[in-house]
């Protein structure tokens, strides 16, 4: 049952995350062809379980083409540029 509800959780966000870049390609927030920060993803992005099913509670927030990822015992900050439909990422301060 848990594997069941892991796998509609990674689906719903897979979809989520495949409709804002779909939808935020030609929306001049910067995320098309030449490169930038796309406005679309600013706030905060919580994951709750992986792919196996185990809670990890982990989470990006997303400001104007920075970041920010708190992972629990791994955190880091940095820079982000959206392009194509990917995020690149720029990590300017690591600790763990």
């Amino acid at each position: 049952m848990k594997n069941k509800k892991s796998f509609w959780v990674i689906l719903a966000v897979t979809l989520v995350l495949g409709m804002v870049f779909a939808s935020c390609k030609d929306s001049g927030g910067g995320g098309g062809a030449t490169g930038g920060a796309d406005s679309a993803l600013d706030g905060t992005w919580k994951r709750t379980y992986d792919s196996w099913g185990d809670y990890i509670g982990d989470s990006f927030k997303f400001n104007k083409g920075n970041f920010e990822y708190d992972g629990g015992e791994n955190k880091s900050k940095g820079t982000y540029t959206t392009k194509d439909g990917k995020i690149s990422f720029t990590c300017t301060t690591y600790s763990s």
